[in-house]
């Protein structure tokens, strides 16, 4: 009577199966609605980017070109981004930690989103000072060419 056994084993691993597919359910929906928004610190551009980093809104106020000049504006719009990616970036990593557990590879699961990711749970990574149009930016400043990760 050997079957028995097999069914009990079955029907086991069918229940393990089913749990997964629910939990694997569940954490697509998390991921379909995963929203950050990142608020530039004068107010001026506000950015929500969804899972997998996709800004989904960029948002200006009505005085965001007063007192500003394009070069001022166009940093403000890219360091906003790069925080609501960033924020994102880390409800997707906290999303997988509580699905799959710590010990997952991160950059696999994320791909390229994973510059924006936190290493080994401490803070975002900081923009790196670079070079542009005869400038340096200030390494202090994370609202200048926050794109350029290091």
């Amino acid at each position: 009577m050997a079957v028995l056994p097999r069914r009990n084993e079955n029907k086991q691993r069918r229940t393990e199966f089913d749990e997964l597919l629910s939990t694997l359910d569940q954490a697509r929906t998390q991921l379909h609605s995963l929203r950050a928004t990142a608020t530039s610190p004068d107010g001026t551009v506000t950015v929500t980017a969804g899972a997998g980093g996709i800004v989904q809104s960029v948002e200006l106020s009505d005085n965001a070109l007063n007192n500003t000049n394009a070069p001022s504006l166009a940093s403000s719009i890219n360091a906003t981004i790069a925080q609501a990616i960033r924020q994102a970036t880390e409800k997707h990593v906290d999303l997988v930690h509580s699905r799959v557990g710590q010990d997952v590879d991160i950059a696999r699961i994320l791909g390229p989103q994973a510059a924006f990711a936190p290493s080994s749970g401490s803070a975002p990574a900081e923009p790196r000072s670079d070079t542009h149009r005869g400038r340096r930016d200030d390494d202090t400043d994370p609202f200048h060419d926050p794109l350029k990760l290091g």
